[in-house]
């Protein structure tokens, strides 16, 4: 009897221990598919059985922080780290971002220190630093109008974009109801897009016809004028959700065009894969450059901002990551895009708590500067993300869940918009990636921004405001600065144009004999000692150039010219439009052109090794003018008989030519002539006494212009 007992005990003990493991399994898979409402139930279930298990109290911790309750977030987790051993320490981290939730700064501050003493992520020194400024974050509240939308429910409602003359979200809600909600990562309902038209007196909210599927849709941007939606949905085939080899269910874009029939016709973007989600997507007008999130394999951490680009025929680039600008090892998600600006939320930067909204600049898909957070009243110390703003920044939306569920709001701001321009003094091209700079009255920098592709930008200003605004890029100058004040002002009306002066060269050619100008001429400019670099000119007609402090080669050419070769030097200090005047010389059949510095030994045609160099300067002109044909001809003086003075002559011009042909010059281009002493210059024949010099002019090399085909 009493071993028929101890064997039905131990059975009983095997079958509750089974069925916890199969409870855990449930908890853990309803954990991992973003079933925390579900998770949640087991676990708390599971720790009244075996409250010594730090797994379970882990996962309730983990589980309130995905749910935004900070406050049993922080009780559990406090709990987990001052009670259990054996915990991973990226609980720390999420212990202080509970703590942050809560306001409880200090606190917070204590636990990110220790979760980086324990190797932890470069974040914890970001939120560190923003606690000891949380002071900055509140420093343009007051400025700022929030309320929040009268028909959100107490489901979820989240993260807004525009549509037709409204606005679009989604939401968990159940049917036909519009008021009040949070976004809790359970099964109540399936996520979907609903539209509000505020010009609608009747209040109505509607469901985006042919959207809508019957699983999860998420966050989306329109664009194309209305025509074409990018959007988050769950992986469907058939009826069937698509789920990893885990069982995880993510997240994918789909494009969507609508139809003449006003039917949306739904496609998948290229690089969909079921092992890692993308969503949350932003795009440009014209459809050509997406940024969305992911946690796709080889980022910073949790999720990050990936940027792909869209060739004529539609085609995606594989994704490539916006990079440590933005991205850092805890999630950065929600981006939306409006111009150069780019809005996201991150909780691995300095903040409020939480989830937080930035502002970052890009050109291209690169980021200038740093992200800054928007700070107070839109950031609070939950969870802040999906702005979306209209194009002076005055008035957007958001969602929050700063009231205990993930809520649509509303700013705007009475804030004063400084539009204005960047352009080269002279040129008037615009600037594009200058930086612009706001100072107060003291000095103090009060805003940046940098200038789009066309030199544009935008202030952001507080009423009453004296400011200077300046402007500065690489290589460029500013004119003067701009002087202003808000008093009064409503909105500034007129551009704020900004000048920088640059280093510019303009060259023109003209005739040497008429002045006039020579329209067709083409300009070769490089460093001197630089030849192979040449520099582009920045203008159709070829003549403008963008310069740096230097010594440059210029090289002007024109048919039925000579060419024109020709140094300048630009110093450190100057800036402006260095203008540059060729001469040339009209090219004349028959011209002859003497050569100085052409030196024989003596009764020898033997050329001397400064001969050597003033012919090099022949066989620079000859590759320049190359379809000009030459005489190279040699005189002698007097002295000497007239019969060994032309053959000595004759000699001596084959060994100029001989020169050129060894230097590159083509042997039918040269014709050598010897003239002996025939064609003297001066008065020093045979039998008259002249001086050395006299007898020196006689002695020369000569070209002379065969024709120029």
């Amino acid at each position: 009897m009493k071993i028929a007992s101890t064997l039905f005990f131990l059975t009983l003990l095997c079958s509750v221990h089974a069925q916890e493991q199969l409870i855990r399994k449930s908890a853990d898979q309803a954990f991992e598919q973003f079933t925390y409402s579900k998770a949640l139930e087991k676990y708390l279930y599971l720790h009244k059985k075996d409250s010594g298990n730090v797994h379970y109290v882990s996962r309730i911790g983990e589980t309130y922080l995905k749910l935004n309750d900070s406050q049993n977030a922080e009780q559990w987790l406090s709990k987990l780290i001052n009670e259990y051993d054996g915990f991973d320490n990226q609980l720390l981290f999420e212990y202080a971002q509970a703590l942050s939730k809560n306001k409880k700064y200090e606190e917070a501050k204590h636990w990110y220190d220790r979760y980086e003493s324990a190797g932890g992520s470069s974040s914890t020194e970001r939120k560190v630093e923003g606690i000891g400024k949380l002071q900055t974050f509140f420093s343009e509240a007051g400025k700022y109008t929030i309320r929040r939308l009268d028909f959100n429910t107490v489901e979820s409602d989240f993260s807004p974009f525009f549509y037709e003359n409204g606005i679009a979200f989604v939401s968990s809600r159940k049917e036909k109801e519009w008021v009040k909600s949070t976004y809790n990562w359970d099964e109540s309902e399936y996520l979907d897009f609903y539209y509000f038209n505020p010009l609608d007196t009747g209040r109505y909210l509607s469901k985006i016809k042919g959207l809508n599927s019957t699983y999860h849709e998420g966050p989306a941007q329109v664009y194309s004028n209305g025509n074409k939606i990018v959007f988050t949905r769950n992986s469907v085939e058939g009826s069937k959700l698509q789920r990893d080899k885990k069982g995880k269910a993510n997240l994918q874009l789909f494009f969507a065009e609508k139809e003449e029939s006003g039917k949306w016709a739904v496609a998948p973007f290229q690089h969909n894969t079921l092992d890692y989600s993308l969503g949350h997507p932003t795009i440009s007008a014209a459809g050509d450059f997406l940024i969305f999130a992911s946690d796709m394999p080889g980022g910073f951490g949790g999720t990050d901002l990936y940027v792909s680009k869209a060739d004529a025929s539609e085609n995606w680039s594989e994704p490539v990551n916006l990079g440590s600008a933005i991205n850092t090892s805890e999630n950065e998600m929600f981006p939306f895009l409006s111009g150069n600006d780019l809005w996201f939320s991150s909780n691995g930067r300095e903040g409020l708590g939480g989830l937080d909204i930035y502002r970052a600049q890009l050109t291209s898909d690169q980021v200038v500067g740093q992200p800054a957070n928007v700070g107070a009243p839109i950031n609070s110390s939950q969870d802040d993300f999906g702005l979306i703003t209209e194009g002076d920044y005055k008035k957007g939306y958001f969602t929050s869940d700063r009231e205990g569920s993930d809520d649509l709001f509303q700013y705007t701001t009475d804030l004063i918009n400084v539009k204005g321009r960047v352009l080269t003094k002279g040129l008037n091209t615009p600037v594009d990636d200058a930086q612009v700079t706001l100072k107060d009255k003291s000095g103090k920098v009060i805003g940046k921004v940098v200038t789009d592709e066309q030199g544009y930008y935008t202030i952001e200003l507080g009423k009453g405001t004296a400011f200077t605004l300046m402007a500065a890029k690489k290589d460029f100058l500013l004119e003067q600065p701009v002087e202003e004040t808000t008093r009064n002002v409503a909105d500034f009306k007129e551009l704020k144009t900004l000048y920088l002066l640059q280093r510019l060269l303009f060259a023109e050619a003209i005739d040497a004999s008429s002045e006039d100008t020579l329209t067709d001429a083409t300009y070769v400019v490089h460093i001197l000692e630089k030849e192979n670099e040449l520099v582009t000119p920045i203008n159709d007609e070829g003549n403008e150039f963008k310069i740096k402090p230097a010594t440059y080669e210029v090289i002007t050419i024109d048919e039925g010219y000579y060419t024109l070769r020709d140094t300048l030097t630009i110093d450190e200090g100057f800036f402006g439009i260095k203008n540059y005047t060729a001469r040339l010389k009209k090219i004349v059949v028959g011209e002859s052109i003497r050569l100085d510095h052409i030196y024989y030994d003596v009764n020898s045609a033997h050329l001397r090794h400064e001969s050597e160099l003033e012919l090099d300067k022949v066989v620079v002109f000859m590759m320049d003018n190359s379809h000009i044909k030459i005489e190279l001809s040699s005189h002698t003086d007097a002295r000497g008989s007239a019969s060994y003075n032309r053959k000595l002559s004759q000699r001596r011009a084959e060994s100029a030519t001989e020169f050129l042909i060894n230097h590159g010059i083509a042997a039918d281009r040269i014709v050598p002539k010897g003239y002996g002493e025939s064609k003297l210059v001066n008065r020093c024949s045979d039998g008259t006494t002249c001086s050395s010099e006299a007898h020196q002019e006689n002695r020369r090399t000569e070209i002379k212009i065969l024709g120029n085909e």
